[in-house]
């Protein structure tokens, strides 16, 4: 087995021996972070319906890498729709954690309101479409469809 001693400003110094427990480590060893595969998310949650406002109001939930930009996310309906995006962990377990929180419009009449979604990590980007009901619709919660591109 080898042995590794450490260079000028490294304070690493990792020796192996022929026997598994003569390893001897001194110091941290710092090794570069490996970046996640892949973004998580995003993972959207019904929390409930404002009537008085006519409003459907939920959450998003969107992962990535700390190493990496926050992703940007964009929502196209024929309603009005406000979010605000917030950091809701910097580092879990290596990834950064956004919540968006989401409040829809709901318009009058009976069937459901198309809201689409597009995500742009850097990288790659993922699109999707979700249906709330409008307000003499008997249900309120939500139908989601994600696509990878």
């Amino acid at each position: 087995m080898a042995d590794t001693e450490s260079k000028e400003n490294d304070t690493d110094v990792i020796v192996e021996k022929e026997d598994a427990s003569e390893t001897l480590i001194e110091g941290p060893i710092v090794r570069p972070p490996n970046p996640a595969d892949l973004p998580l998310g995003p993972y959207f949650q019904f929390i409930t319906t404002d009537l008085e406002k006519m409003q459907w109001i939920g959450s998003v939930l969107v992962c990535r890498h700390i190493g990496f930009d926050g992703p940007k996310i964009e929502f196209t309906a024929d309603v009005k729709i406000d979010y605000d995006r917030d950091i809701l962990y910097e580092d879990l377990f290596g990834m950064c954690a956004y919540r968006i929180d989401l409040y829809i419009e709901i318009p009058p009449g009976e069937g459901e309101e198309k809201i689409t979604w597009k995500t742009d990590w850097g990288h790659s980007s993922s699109n999707g479409t979700f249906y709330i009901s409008r307000y003499n619709q008997k249900w309120r919660s939500g139908v989601f469809f994600i696509e990878w591109i």
